[in-house]
């Protein structure tokens, strides 16, 4: 062996995403492959993010980056719920075959120019799903969609793709599950884009889960038309690093987007919720309400970003994030942020770091009721808040349930259901 190549760094992360952007796909169409070639040169000349990076300042991306990702013999497989016959759901692959110049206007649109990690998947997702909602149609069951990175033998790599694209004057609720199935050391680099057409009205609930030693990164990008409505309501239960980025432009007037979101930390659990909206069109609002319950040695971060482009008027935009830190040595870092170029606006943020309020827990203990049993009831209480924003009732109960089951007595909490 040289002297060169003993000194050379062992392969890692990098070499790992590199190698899959470089492989893209195959019988593409033009189009794609140079979109694909694109994000290959960005990943490879810009390399991923790192501390030194103000976005990934606190994401503890050493966990990962010293570690040689392969892709498991099955890269990530979608499950599709009883599919509503008003709905078009394919793969991407299938339409790519059938007909190509229907995905050129969406797919990779508005992940051009993003973070290394995303140009990784633009350049080397190899398994996606799109769903198309027709003009006009009102889907009246929710869509749930599956997503599960399968463990192979040794640390896999999954790297999922979703195009949504609701066409004028449709409605749609889509509950997306991501979860890792339990084996060796996973990561998951997933990226979904949305277009929300005109008077189209997209309810988005999110359910991520992760275990020990497997990681989600996960970016949504949402370009919203005139008088288009958004609800994402984010619910993130562990992981060694769990990381959401969700991205909303409003492209068109009187749009508005509610994002709400609960993260809960233990162990040395890392979860962090990076929110953008980006204000470029007059008359649009939107409000952000994102809770977070962290023990043990968790850390938890919040970056909300709100922008108020020069020329827009009649913006409202609002903003809040609650941690309670259930542990000393759980860490809670908040940044809501606000950049308005305009004075028609009516703008707010709030950010508070915390523990449970001693009043509360004495005024429970002189009842009667154990210092733990007490401390799960104003956890689930606080936490419980976003839970009963979700508007369908299984998938309420099944948030509980994941609720209770990281908070201490839970069988005697059995009456918040």
């Amino acid at each position: 062996m040289s002297v060169a190549a003993a000194l050379a760094p062992a392969p890692g992360l990098f070499d790992s995403l590199l190698a899959c952007s470089a492989r893209g796909g195959t019988a593409e169409p033009a189009w794609l492959e140079a979109r694909r070639r694109s994000a290959h040169e960005l990943l490879r000349t810009r390399g991923l993010p790192d501390n030194r990076d103000e976005d990934y300042r606190f994401t503890p991306l050493r966990r990962i980056t010293s570690t040689s990702f392969a892709p498991p013999p099955d890269p990530g497989s979608f499950s599709v719920s009883a599919l509503p016959a008003e709905l078009e759901v394919s793969t991407i692959e299938d339409v790519l075959r059938a007909n190509p110049s229907r995905l050129e206007p969406y797919l990779g649109a508005l992940s051009q120019g993003a973070s290394g990690f995303t140009a990784a998947n633009s350049a080397g997702f190899a398994g996606g799903l799109c769903v198309f909602v027709k003009q006009g149609t009102r889907v009246a069951a929710p869509l749930v969609l599956g997503l599960a990175c399968a463990a192979g033998s040794g640390p896999g790599l999954c790297q999922p793709r979703l195009l949504l694209v609701l066409e004028p004057n449709s409605e749609l609720v889509l509950v997306e599950k991501q979860h890792m199935l339990p084996g060796t050391a996973q990561l998951c680099n997933a990226v979904s884009e949305v277009f929300v057409g005109d008077n189209a009205s997209l309810e988005h609930v999110r359910v991520q889960h992760g275990g020990a030693g497997q990681s989600l990164l996960s970016r949504v990008l949402v370009r919203q038309n005139r008088d288009s409505r958004y609800v994402c309501r984010s619910f993130t239960f562990g992981g060694q690093i769990t990381r959401s980025d969700l991205n909303i432009e409003f492209a068109g007037p009187g749009a508005s987007a509610n994002l709400d979101g609960l993260y809960l930390g233990e162990h040395e659990e890392h979860v962090e919720h990076h929110v953008t909206v980006d204000h470029r069109s007059s008359q649009c609002e939107s409000a952000q309400k994102y809770k977070g319950l962290l023990n043990d040695r968790a850390h938890g971060v919040f970056d909300g970003a709100i922008f108020v482009r020069r020329g827009t008027r009649g913006t409202s935009a609002h903003q809040e994030n609650r941690n309670i830190l259930l542990s000393p040595e759980a860490v809670a870092h908040t940044k809501p942020r606000l950049e308005i170029d305009v004075d028609d606006v009516k703008c707010s943020h709030g950010a508070t770091v915390g523990r449970l309020d001693p009043a509360q827990l004495f005024y429970l203990r002189s009842r009667g009721i154990e210092k733990d049993q007490a401390q799960s009831l104003l956890s689930a209480a606080f936490a419980k808040e976003m839970i009963d924003r979700v508007q369908q009732p299984e998938l309420k109960l099944e948030l509980l349930g994941h609720l209770l089951a990281r908070l201490p007595n839970s069988a005697t909490l059995g009456g918040l259901t």
